[in-house]
């Protein structure tokens, strides 16, 4: 595909194609590597008319049903409400899938006392980006510019993104009119210059280096983390924990099948973990309980 635009903006998230096929023929950065993502899931649920859950209320858990697991759930208006789970990268085990795991999740004794007459309205699901400031990529080039998530923006240690994302668009945005009201072409320096400049200069920025180092310490354990995560806060980034990071595909924990001579000569009810077990929602496809 030929694209010959003047210039082609890039925000296609942190898996997209375009900005794959640009890191790969382009590198990333010195010093940067994107080595930590995320599976978000959630679904959207309607409460019954008689919830007593108030729009507003937020909840933020850890450690359920994982000790790395990170979840939410948030009260809209209307009765409806957000509930979902971080899955990530560091959690290591291929053998668990995140459905499973939100299933576990709204099932815990506290949410499932609200959510148990509720009726599914729509779940998804999204890869996350959790790199943040050390996964940036070359954020312009002659004729094209990245922004969003897949362009380093994700504040790690708030959490937050779609504020971030939004605004190195807008930061664009400006940039764009600028270099349009000057006749000047979208040339690396030029884009540089007015785009790179706006977004270096930001909240963005300042948020994106205070985060950069704070999720290190979930690499030896969930404590750790914790503390690396409230070090980094409580410093603005100028005291953390160090950590190496080993590429994505190296922190999974090795996974040895049996062989088939052991699954044949085994019981099939052995076959059944409890988990496996557990893992069956008591709902119909409409309806959560």
């Amino acid at each position: 595909m030929d694209v010959k635009a003047q210039l082609t903006v890039i925000g296609d998230g942190p898996v997209g194609a375009v900005g794959q096929a640009l890191d790969e023929k382009l590198g990333l950065p010195k010093g940067h590597a994107r080595r930590e993502w995320a599976l978000g899931m959630k679904f959207v649920i309607e409460l019954p008319e008689d919830s007593q859950l108030e729009p507003g209320t937020v909840w933020h858990t850890f450690g359920y049903p994982e000790p790395e697991i990170f979840g939410f759930l948030y009260v809209h208006p209307d009765r409806l409400v957000s509930v979902g789970i971080f899955v990530p990268s560091w959690l290591s085990d291929p053998s668990r899938t995140a459905y499973r795991y939100l299933q576990h999740y709204i099932q815990h004794p506290v949410l499932w006392r609200y959510l148990k007459d509720g009726t599914l309205r729509s779940w998804g699901a999204k890869s996350l980006e959790e790199s943040g400031r050390r996964g940036e990529p070359f954020l312009s080039g002659d004729g094209f510019a990245r922004i969003g998530e897949g362009s380093g923006s994700t504040n790690m240690l708030t959490g937050s993104g779609v504020d971030e994302a939004w605004a190195t668009g807008t930061q664009l945005g400006e940039a764009v009119v600028e270099l349009l009201r000057a006749a000047k072409p979208f040339t690396h320096k030029n884009l540089s210059a007015t785009y790179e400049a706006r977004r270096r200069a930001s909240w963005v920025e300042h948020g994106a280096r205070e985060a950069e180092n704070a999720r290190n310490g979930f690499h030896g354990g969930v404590v750790k983390g914790m503390i690396g995560m409230a070090l980094t806060g409580l410093t603005g980034g100028k005291l953390s924990l160090q950590a190496h990071i080993p590429p994505a595909h190296r922190q999974i924990r090795p996974f040895v099948p049996h062989s088939l001579r052991d699954s044949s000569s085994r019981k099939p009810s052995s076959w059944h973990t409890p988990m496996a077990a557990r893992s069956t929602m008591p709902c119909s496809r409409a309806r959560l309980a």
